[in-house]
């Protein structure tokens, strides 16, 4: 069975914006890309779960795109 990495931003993260933007660098193809080169199969497109409407500007956006699928 495939492992489920889950992503989060913790509230008190120090630098926000740098996690949004790891975040998002996995889920493109060359994140991708790096996780298949460490022997992790990345699920393609990644899966959102939450409020979206909570979610960082960056990420929301990505929601529903090619990307980055709404899984509820």
């Amino acid at each position: 069975m495939p492992i489920q990495l889950a992503l989060t931003i913790p509230d008190q993260a120090p630098n926000k914006v740098l996690a949004e933007e790891l975040i998002i660098y996995l889920i493109t193809p060359s994140g991708q890309e790096l996780m298949r080169s460490l022997g992790i199969t990345p699920l393609t497109p990644a899966i959102f779960y939450g409020n979206v409407s909570g979610a960082p500007p960056l990420i929301r956006i990505l929601v529903n795109s090619p990307l980055l699928k709404y899984g509820g």
